[in-house]
């Protein structure tokens, strides 16, 4: 049996063929929408792309820093009693911040001070007994000028022979006897005068043990050494501090500064009065100009680089940690602008709507780079010469007729 023949007509086969050609066409890659040739006339600017001198800059990334960051540490051993702020709590200078608890400094202070009252009690002691020692000496004195006139008299009368040499050999005697007596009340002054001389010297002594552990005891309290903000908080109550244990962060959050590294190279490219470009962006400071803290004297021999301390202005947004951007200046070159209302952004992509040679618009991809003063600059997909619709519409479209407008 012969198989069947079939036949179809040309219409037929049309008919059939047509869906396969629209699926092939949208399989393929996607055009730009282009208008038929009785496309729509659209009124817009156009600008006349051509190269332009631009400053060519070095784009630096670093960290904001305060200028003002103190590790405060414990000086003497002991229990961390109290901590009485937290991480983020502003603080004055002179703020106490934390306690530490010492029984051994305690008793060295309270021997210290027996030590200086006992000192004193001397110093009284003395002070009486000098007295009580001068007095025996005034009337030693007293004693030994009655004694030496009495003396006198007793000469010229045992000369005239007036007395007895018994008598004249008694007032004599009487005489010899009160000069020992002041010679031996004026030692005992002087005795006690180099007695108190010591007493004065264990008082100074006592005195600076009695400041010393005073000054030890003042380390028992951290304080706030300026105004600023807690940044970190390493202790806890309980824990063991011992000298050189990092207590709490204290940075000063009202001078912060941006830090960042320019690669030897270019550090010579840099010109100290040209302007500096510092973003934020976590703080929103954009494009704010900033100036050195200090201009780095030498690099960094393990980065090849030189670090810039850059001065940030006040914001209540800024703070210590955050990531910023710094542009330096390092030359002028040629560069190819558009203004910046020319760009427009699809998605990821990046074109502009070019003029063709009759007048319509062409959409076109290309790569921007920076953007300065309202103005971006294009590093791929125009080239001099080309022109561009300004602030095109946004239904706009490859093809569409633009009549220029002034």
């Amino acid at each position: 049996m012969k198989p069947k023949t079939i036949r179809y007509s040309s219409q037929f086969l049309l008919l059939l063929l047509m869906p396969l050609g629209f699926w092939a066409s949208g399989c393929g890659k996607s055009a730009p929408e282009v208008h038929p040739a009785e496309s729509r006339r659209v009124a817009a600017r156009t600008f006349a792309v051509q190269m332009e001198s631009s400053t060519d800059t070095y784009l630096a990334s670093g960290d904001v820093r305060s200028r003002t960051v103190s590790l405060l540490t414990a000086k003497v051993p002991g229990y961390v009693r109290r901590v009485l702020v937290r991480e983020g709590q502003k603080v004055t200078a002179g703020q106490v911040l934390a306690e530490i608890d010492s029984a051994e400094l305690g008793s060295q202070n309270q021997k210290a001070l027996a030590g200086s009252a006992e000192a004193q009690q001397a110093r009284t002691e003395v002070v009486h007994a000098q007295q009580a020692a001068a007095s025996a000496v005034k009337a030693a004195e007293a004693q030994q000028k009655l004694a030496a006139d009495t003396y006198r008299r007793f000469q010229a009368l045992l000369a005239k022979e007036s007395v007895s040499r018994q008598e004249f050999d008694e007032v004599e005697a009487r005489y010899h006897a009160s000069q020992a007596q002041l010679d031996q009340a004026r030692q005992a002054l002087e005795a006690l005068k180099a007695k108190q001389s010591q007493v004065e010297a264990k008082i100074q002594q006592a005195q600076a043990d009695v400041a010393g552990t005073q000054t030890y005891l003042s380390y028992l309290r951290i304080t706030a050494p300026f105004a600023g903000v807690v940044t970190r908080r390493h202790v806890d109550p309980g824990a063991l501090a011992a000298p050189g244990v990092p207590l709490l962060t204290v940075e000063d959050d009202a001078h912060l500064q941006l830090e960042v590294s320019v690669p030897e190279t270019l550090r010579w490219k840099i010109q100290e009065s040209a302007p500096i470009l510092a973003d934020v962006e976590a703080a929103e400071l954009l494009r704010q100009e900033v100036k050195p803290l200090e201009i780095p004297a030498a690099a960094d021999p393990g980065t090849r680089s030189f670090l810039f301390k850059l001065v940030l202005p006040d914001s209540p947004r800024l703070r210590s940690g955050m990531y910023g951007r710094a542009r330096f200046p390092v030359g002028v070159r040629e560069a190819l602008k558009i203004p910046a209302g020319c760009l427009v952004r699809k998605g990821q992509l990046e074109g502009v709507f070019a003029v063709d040679s009759s007048g319509r618009a062409e959409w076109r991809l290309v790569k921007s780079g920076e953007a300065t003063d309202q103005r971006v600059e294009i590093l791929s997909g125009l080239k001099s010469g080309d022109k561009v619709v300004e602030n095109p519409p946004a239904d706009l479209m490859s093809g569409d007729s633009i009549e220029v407008r002034s």
